[in-house]
């Protein structure tokens, strides 16, 4: 995800094309059809904490959806971020928060320590403030194997990553959703970003077989 702030109307419109498009992980327990034993999940995830995120939270609050708010502790009370008492309010309607580094850092072009502190010094920030975190996103989607080791390392017990499902601009040959439990707990898969130049068209799921 881009460290800029959206728009008030930038998120609105990104907001909205993630709840009609679904536009955000796709879990199944298996790649069979979804069905009441085997049912689907979608989840809608907003990355950063920006202000406008709170825009969202109303949003989904409004249809008696709840999302996970992926925050960067050390950004939370700056210009155009959330300030605490909006993050204990996504928390006190139902809403997920969970981690994203402390500073929203390209963890591939850290060294090792400066991962690690990133990663868990975020962690601790978040559960000092009362939230119980045990989910983790990647900065710009951006992992390999030792950061998925210092996520596991710091406490996580899961980490987003971004793309490798079906989505209408790419992948078209990819699972439609992830599984559950997915192959690999830190590198969970979801279709690509609702970015604020995608259009309702593109956002909503392919349906050709």
């Amino acid at each position: 995800m881009k460290l800029r702030p959206l728009k008030r109307s930038e998120l609105l419109f990104s907001a909205m094309a993630g709840l009609l498009g679904a536009a955000a992980a796709l879990i199944v327990p298996s790649a069979a059809q979804a069905s009441p034993l085997r049912p689907l999940a979608v989840t809608l995830t907003f990355d950063d904490g920006a202000a406008d995120h709170t825009i969202a939270q109303q949003l989904l609050q409004n249809h008696g959806m709840a999302g996970t708010f992926y925050i960067n502790s050390s950004l939370i009370g700056q210009p155009g971020y959330m300030s605490r008492s909006q993050l204990d309010d996504l928390a006190v309607h139902g809403h997920e928060i969970g981690g994203h580094t402390a500073s929203h850092q390209d963890l591939l072009t850290l060294a090792a320590d400066e991962q690690n502190r990133q990663i868990c010094q975020d962690r601790n920030t978040l559960l000092s403030w009362g939230f119980p975190v045990t989910s983790f996103a990647y900065p710009f989607a951006n992992f390999d194997a030792g950061t998925e080791a210092a996520a596991q390392a710091c406490g996580y017990n899961s980490a987003r990553a971004v793309g490798d499902l079906r989505s209408p601009a790419s992948c078209l040959d990819c699972p439609r959703a992830e599984t559950v439990p997915p192959p690999d707990p830190y590198a969970i898969r979801t279709p690509d970003d609702v970015e604020v130049t995608t259009t309702l068209s593109r956002s909503l799921p392919v349906r050709r077989v």
